[in-house]
């Protein structure tokens, strides 16, 4: 179909209109763009594109046509024009689902390591049961103990209740007083959790969207409004960063040593000199 076709059959449609032949002229346009696309000459345009333009812009084309007025353009160069806005607006969606997408695939395996890197296994809290089970004096012993308490209190997130009942055992405390004693930590550390993981999953967004707007810079031009607008976004997004990085330093995911000595109703010195012996002599 060439365009003074497409224009006979929109003169006849505007003259006499109707739904039944706006279907079909709606087809007819669609046919004309898919075959004709390459006339327009538009940025970026490739057989990938021209099918999703297509399958993008067709809804739309019923009142592209029932908007065309005969007595202010010739259908060829309304459409031209129609064409060539819209697929502006289509290019700029498909270039953010684009950034989007790549950002995403590549931070999201990070972001998973990440989350993983930052929870302390099991070996790495209570490494000091090894360091019990060698010999010592009495006094030494004692102190192993405390501190052995202290670090099983620390690490109360991640310890699993085998790990209770050996440190129970080896402290010489019951097991249902140092499950109460945990459990009561974890409860007050929830409440910071979830704060954490709040400013967390902020932070990720805003990086995303940072992350976004470098993709989309690298498609425009660096002297155009559009990269000037990404450019004034990224910095934003930067610094909404710094500032979720600082709040989420101020939280301590792990229970405080105030806390661990109120739980377990001892000084809070003894608490901050036992662990501060326990990280000099078992954590280099």
């Amino acid at each position: 179909m060439t365009d003074q076709e497409l224009a006979r059959i929109m003169a006849v449609y505007c003259a006499e209109p109707n739904p039944d032949m706006l279907g079909k002229l709606v087809n007819q346009v669609a046919e004309f763009l898919y075959f004709n696309i390459g006339q327009y000459r538009l940025r970026m345009m490739d057989e990938d594109f021209r099918g999703d333009f297509i399958v993008w812009i067709y809804p739309r084309l019923s009142v592209i046509i029932n908007r065309y007025s005969a007595e202010r353009a010739l259908f060829k160069t309304y459409l031209r024009g129609i064409i060539s806005t819209s697929w502006y607006n289509f290019l700029r969606q498909r270039i953010k689902t684009t950034a989007k997408e790549r950002v995403v695939e590549q931070e999201e395996e990070t972001r998973l390591l990440s989350i993983e890197a930052e929870g302390y296994t099991r070996s790495e809290q209570l490494g000091i049961m090894t360091a019990f089970e060698q010999p010592g004096t009495p006094k030494m012993k004692a102190i192993k103990r405390r501190s052995l308490l202290l670090l099983a209190c620390k690490a109360g997130r991640q310890i699993g209740d085998e790990d209770i009942e050996k440190v129970a055992r080896t402290c010489n405390i019951s097991v249902p007083y140092l499950q109460n004693k945990i459990e009561v930590l974890r409860k007050e550390c929830s409440k910071i959790e979830d704060k954490f993981f709040k400013k967390q999953e902020n932070r990720y967004y805003y990086y995303l969207r940072a992350r976004r707007c470098l993709v989309e810079m690298s498609y425009h031009d660096p002297v155009s409004a559009t990269y000037a607008r990404l450019k004034e976004e990224y910095a934003w997004c930067r610094k909404r960063i710094q500032v979720l990085d600082i709040e989420r330093r101020r939280l301590s995911r792990g229970p405080s040593n105030r806390l661990i000595a109120r739980c377990l109703e001892i000084p809070r010195g003894t608490v901050d000199a036992s662990l501060a012996h326990a990280q000099q002599r078992w954590y280099p």
